[in-house]
């Protein structure tokens, strides 16, 4: 009787064995706007994968513009990734994708408030990270990680005799001087490198890119292709500093020294050709020097580029790169089977020992104060730059709630428009003032228009509670501190 019970206690496990297949690896997939970080990402999901083998991720880099078009077109057709960036486009795009479209998944399952404590404070913010009380996302950059920098090719400049009576090669401060640098870059070389190059394929973000000069020329803004002035609540592209850019940005056309193919080639392949010597000057993002390292790996930070201010009217900051404590780069999306698993990877990505590793591969300052201490070289100099040059506003929706319900469009032909038209010789310098008037009053249209239509949903707001009169943008002041200022 028992040798019977053996075998049909075998035969059940044999059977029950066979009825219930053993399950693969879940497989989670990742898409990222983040082209020039993507290998340093890849690193710590190796990382990831290594302490979780049940776990497989797939990551996707998208350029710019193609990302937006194909994550869109993604959750349309339900067949979302698990993981998606947030760089969703200009203005609100990430808001609507969370309140509107229903993409992102709340994780307040997972972030709760103990796991929150773990980073900086203040770096969860309504409207950024949190809507609606709400965790959509979790901080990622550093503040000064939101900063823009020139790069300085070395060995073009000193071909072109920019050096000091030491050998060490000499840097624009101003507007100026780097234009004068250029036309002596295309002198010395005989045309053929240029003083300036840019990626206008990758659209809005890197032609705003160029124009962040104006940033520190006296322009108030958030950024430079939504610069709403929260001290005066509009929109202020009739700031002179935009005028003396644009000026500026024509006058080195003219000259011949920006790189012809700049409007015809993207992001990434211009930071290639900027390695490869073909201009001696580019403005661009942390994310940089993490980019070379891959495509040009020959091409040393120090001996072959540094990293400058970017140069601004006067060669002194009349104004600063506004930015907020919080961030948000990633979410999980709503259409996700495999949520337990995209949270892990979610979690793993955020935590602070993969924050400082991510770090020390060159890629910025993570939001974990730690992550400096990872950094060396030209990373190092980008993270003072940013400490320089960046001053942190308040959160205005959390002093006034009602205006994050306002949601605007893009206008139709915004400043980034006007930045292709002055690269590709449409915009002559006798047309700047009118097409600024023109950028100014279709976003101060919109605006209003954005409120009418919130008042009359409902929400109690109007274009005046936009405005904070007592805020001092060229200083740090928190969010209590503007409350109080206000009561």
């Amino acid at each position: 009787m028992k040798k019977l019970m053996l075998i049909a206690l075998g035969l059940g496990t044999v059977m029950g064995t066979a009825s219930v297949p053993a399950q693969g690896p879940v497989t989670v997939k990742i898409w990222t706007h983040m082209v020039a970080q993507s290998p340093s990402i890849r690193k710590e999901l190796d990382v990831f994968e290594k302490n979780n083998p049940n776990i497989k991720v797939e990551l996707t880099p998208l350029v710019g513009a193609q990302y937006q078009q194909q994550i869109s077109l993604a959750f349309k057709s339900n067949n979302s990734p698990d993981i998606f960036s947030t760089a969703l486009g200009e203005g609100d795009a990430w808001k609507k994708a969370v309140t509107d479209s229903k993409w992102a998944l709340p994780l307040d399952k997972w972030a709760t408030k103990e796991w929150q404590a773990g980073f900086p404070k203040g770096t969860f913010a309504d409207g950024t990270n949190i809507f609606d009380g709400k965790v959509y996302s979790a901080p990622w950059d550093g503040f000064q990680q939101c900063c823009f920098y020139m790069f300085v090719n070395v060995k073009v400049f000193k071909a072109a005799g920019l050096v000091d009576s030491k050998g060490n090669v000499l840097t624009p401060k101003t507007w100026t001087e780097e234009r004068r640098f250029a036309k002596q870059i295309v002198e010395k070389t005989g045309g053929k490198t240029y003083g300036l190059g840019f990626g206008a394929k990758q659209g809005e973000f890197a032609l705003g890119s160029i124009a962040t000069g104006t940033l520190w020329s006296g322009a108030t803004c958030d950024w430079i292709t939504n610069c709403l002035d929260y001290s005066k609540g509009r929109y202020a592209y009739d700031n002179l500093a935009f005028a003396q850019w644009f000026g500026h940005f024509i006058d080195m056309r003219e000259d011949g020294s920006i790189f012809p193919q700049s409007v015809a080639v993207d992001d990434e392949q211009a930071r290639v050709l900027f390695a490869e010597g073909k201009f001696g000057m580019y403005i661009n993002g942390v994310w940089s020097p993490g980019s070379w390292k891959s495509t040009n790996p020959t091409f040393k930070e120090g001996t072959d580029y540094i990293a400058i201010p970017v140069p601004n009217a006067t060669g002194k900051r009349r104004s600063f790169m506004h930015t907020s404590g919080a961030s948000a780069a990633y979410a999980i999306s709503s259409q996700t089977k495999n949520a337990e698993a995209a949270w892990k990877v979610f979690s793993f990505l955020h935590g602070k020992e993969s924050a400082v590793r991510y770090a020390g591969y060159g890629e910025g300052l993570r939001v974990y104060p730690e992550s400096a201490k990872a950094m060396d070289g030209v990373a190092a100099q980008m993270a003072q730059i940013g400490t320089d040059d960046v001053k942190i506003p308040p959160t205005f929706t959390r002093i006034r709630p009602q205006i994050a319900d306002v949601k605007t469009n893009p206008v139709n032909k915004g400043l980034a428009y006007h930045i292709l038209a002055a690269a590709s010789g449409q915009l002559k310098r006798i047309d700047i003032r009118a097409a600024l008037k023109q950028v100014n009053d279709d976003y101060n249209a919109e605006l209003k228009r954005a409120v009418e239509a919130a008042a009359k949903a409902g929400v109690k707001v109007s274009v005046a509670d936009f405005q904070f009169s007592k805020w001092t943008p060229n200083e740090d002041m928190t969010t209590e501190e503007l409350t109080a200022l206000s009561k």
